[in-house]
């Protein structure tokens, strides 16, 4: 590999890393000042305390950090490789057909990965006798609660994640190469969750939808792949917020009676996930048969092999600091607590 793509190529690996580097910086800072501040407004023995600090750290996180990041990319680099934003939002170049069965199949991986990604860790767990640490997503039982899991997750989420990584990140490693960038982005969605129930499913979603980003050359499509799925974990954590499985009486009929709305919600979900990952693969393969060009993108740099490209991206000095920060807090996160 000559050394002006080495240079080129690990600039843009230092520049994607530092801005996971300065989200979480933006992030702790920004949690730690709210919570100084927050109970000098209100008490936090009052029954929205909690979800009024979440609501105050999510917004924080995506409407201030955010965009702050694309500023200091367009600063750093965005000039020079003539990124702009709204060239992102765009109309997608594809048939509304083509859409509806990328969407389907991308979101059918996206569940099918998450499935086996549950077992995966279950096994880990069994052979290790390690319990392993997730995060609840579960909403606080109370209006605001309920509001701020589903403003962060179906609303925040999509918006500004996308915002991030495929309008922006991706961008930038795409003069790579197609897949190439398809791939190191989605694994760095995938840790940048910093935690092990959505370092796999995350990366999969980060890899569908560069891979949407990348064919219809909008960020739109993107993002309602990620809004469906993450409306579809909102509701299930406001159902799951009315229920407390360590209830003794949670297997007896009378408790299932009694939230029979939380357990109907929860049922029917299952029921709308299951239809989409069967529904996803099924088409993934007859698109795999009949239409294999679908899945090719342009590799701007074909000299060059893949592996050789991720090689640099990885060993970017700024990026190797990235993913041991990354993989150290996921590690901490899963067992550290």
């Amino acid at each position: 590999m000559e050394q002006n793509l080495k240079k080129t190529l690990r600039t843009a690996s230092n520049v994607n890393s530092l801005l996971l580097i300065l989200f979480y910086a933006f992030v702790y800072g920004g949690a730690f000042v709210i919570q100084l501040i927050l109970p000098q407004i209100i008490d936090e023995t009052t029954t929205y305390y909690t979800a009024l600090h979440e609501l105050c750290v999510f917004l924080f996180q995506y409407v201030i950090t955010v965009p702050v990041l694309l500023l200091i990319f367009r600063a750093v680099l965005g000039k020079k490789i003539g990124w702009k934003l709204k060239d992102s939002y765009r109309k997608p170049q594809a048939s509304a057909g083509q859409l509806v069965r990328w969407c389907l199949i991308a979101l059918g991986l996206i569940y099918a990965t998450s499935f086996f990604s549950n077992i995966f860790f279950n096994i880990i767990q069994l052979m290790t006798g390690v319990e392993l640490h997730a995060p609840s997503m579960v909403a606080e039982q109370n209006w605001l609660g309920y509001l701020t899991n589903f403003l962060a997750f179906a609303v925040l989420a999509p918006l500004f994640e996308e915002m991030l990584f495929r309008a922006t990140l991706f961008r930038n490693a795409e003069r790579f190469g197609g897949w190439f960038a398809v791939i190191m982005v989605g694994i760095f969605f995938g840790l940048w969750h910093g935690n092990y129930a959505q370092i796999i499913y995350a990366a999969m979603l980060g890899i569908c939808t560069a891979f949407l980003t990348a064919k219809t050359r909008s960020v739109l499509p993107a993002m309602a792949v990620h809004f469906i799925m993450n409306l579809i974990g909102a509701i299930q954590s406001i159902a799951y917020s009315g229920i407390d499985i360590t209830d003794p009486d949670y297997m007896n009929p009378s408790y299932w009676m009694e939230h029979i709305g939380n357990f109907a919600v929860i049922g029917l979900m299952v029921m709308v996930v299951m239809g989409l990952l069967l529904t996803g693969i099924i088409l993934f393969i007859i698109e795999l048969v009949k239409h294999r060009e679908t899945f090719h993108l342009e590799n701007t740099v074909p000299q060059v092999s893949g592996g050789k490209k991720a090689l640099v991206y990885l060993t970017a000095p700024v990026t190797v600091i990235c993913v041991i920060g990354l993989l150290a807090m996921t590690i901490w996160n899963a067992i550290g607590y």
